[in-house]
């Protein structure tokens, strides 16, 4: 026991000044699964992490790198269909964006089932949301808290990529 005992202690302090230096981002994930995901991208291997404010800096192996926020707000302004509400009302607020020099490129939601799958209007706000941005020319990726659980690394490297494949219109 002693002998894992500090096998493990550089790597858990590691992880920790990790997460210390990167904790803007982690501080305004705003449940646990949030945390999962963005934490999947400071133990995963092709990923360096970068604390920017209030965002990451997240750099794939190979040189591209990404702004990734936290409980980013979307407002009505870009909505041709929003005619007559207050352009600066939020619509949404899904868990992270990546951006791309200030381009948005892809908003991600982490759905716990405790929050989103609760009931069936729960499900249908969330269809009709998605509808609503996807009309604005903003691409948004779900991921269920089973997958994040299962495999939080997989789940951020997934969404990079999604992220990667282009971006909304300017």
């Amino acid at each position: 026991m002693k002998r894992l005992r500090s096998t493990l202690a550089p790597v858990s302090s590691a992880l920790v000044r990790c997460i210390g230096s990167t904790s803007g981002l982690l501080n305004r994930c705003e449940s646990v699964i949030e945390r999962a995901f963005a934490a999947g991208f400071l133990v995963h291997g092709g990923f360096s992490v970068k604390s920017a404010g209030d965002c990451w800096a997240v750099t794939r192996e190979g040189g591209e790198t990404l702004a990734l926020r936290a409980q980013y707000e979307v407002t009505l302004a870009s909505d041709p269909w929003a005619r007559g509400v207050d352009p600066e009302k939020v619509f949404a607020r899904p868990d992270f964006a990546f951006f791309r020099d200030d381009r948005l490129l892809l908003l991600v939601d982490v759905d716990g089932h405790d929050f989103h799958e609760r009931s069936r209007e729960q499900v249908r706000h969330d269809r009709e949301r998605d509808r609503h941005l996807l009309r604005c020319g903003l691409r948004v990726a779900r991921f269920t808290g089973s997958e994040i659980n299962t495999d939080a690394r997989g789940c951020a490297a997934e969404a990079f990529a999604l992220a990667t494949l282009g971006g909304s219109p300017s």
